[in-house]
């Protein structure tokens, strides 16, 4: 899962990801930033045993400054989505601080209308209690 990373990378990644599939050279080196960023997994209920599936998500209209929202186990249904499997959303943010960071994504969490989806609530906690 590089979701994190993929939002601390800096320079233009799909030239990099270009370069790379066609061995081309040289190779765009990866930056990354100096910013934290950190992805809250929300789950269908009954995962990792037997996921629940078809339950409906809607998701806020707009986010908020270095969040996003990655799709992992999602179906198109209108203007909403439906649960497809285990993992479902991978709700990523950055921060000046990881603290930032953990605040931003479960914001974003808070935001997102799927009453049958959960996320673990103590993602980064080891991490910031040192």
């Amino acid at each position: 899962e590089c979701q994190a990373l993929m939002m601390r990378a800096e320079g233009d990644l799909l030239a990099m990801l270009n370069d790379l599939a066609h061995s081309q050279m040289p190779l765009r080196p990866v930056t990354m930033g100096a910013n934290h960023a950190i992805t809250v997994v929300m789950a269908a209920p009954g995962y990792p045993g037997t996921p629940q599936k078809g339950s409906s998500i809607s998701l806020p209209n707009q986010l908020g400054d270095g969040c996003m929202i990655f799709h992992a186990g999602t179906k198109a249904h209108g203007d909403q989505f439906l649960a497809q499997g285990g993992r479902v959303l991978n709700v990523t943010a950055t921060g000046a601080s990881l603290q930032e960071a953990r605040d931003k994504a479960y914001d974003l969490v808070g935001q997102i209308d799927w009453p049958e989806g959960y996320a673990r609530r103590d993602i980064g906690h080891r991490a910031l209690k040192d």
